[in-house]
């Protein structure tokens, strides 16, 4: 094997390195995001969608466990995120902003923003 090909062949998997802890550190967000979500009905929590260069409309029915955001956000970041994507995860319920922003007492400080906030401060200290 040439030096060329060595390089490009590290090259390569520090790029395959550097996406999976991206698509596993987005994951974790999701995942603490959805299991934050404050339960009446389960249709809020289960209402987070993931999409890849833009937001992804619809909804769906309740599901206190949130399965299908979880398996939404897996799906979309295995089999479509690449380094560079821009990744969309929202919740198109009407309430969803209200809740998020402390107009709910089971979730008084949000849901996602508190995930990000972990992710921002586990960031920092690898620095």
């Amino acid at each position: 094997m040439s030096f060329n090909s060595e390089v490009d062949a590290a090259i390569k998997g520090m790029e395959r390195l550097a996406e999976k802890q991206v698509k596993g550190s987005l994951l974790g967000v999701f995942s603490r995001t959805i299991s934050r979500t404050p339960i009446v009905s389960g249709r809020l929590r289960n209402n987070w969608h993931t999409g890849i260069g833009q937001v992804k409309e619809g909804q769906r029915k309740g599901n206190r466990s949130g399965v299908n955001s979880l398996n939404d956000a897996m799906a979309v970041m295995n089999k479509q995120f690449k380094i560079g994507d821009i990744v969309f995860f929202s919740n198109n319920l009407p309430y969803a902003r209200r809740i998020e922003y402390g107009g709910f007492s089971k979730a008084p400080r949000g849901m996602l923003r508190i995930s990000v906030r972990e992710l921002i401060a586990i960031m920092r200290k690898i620095k």
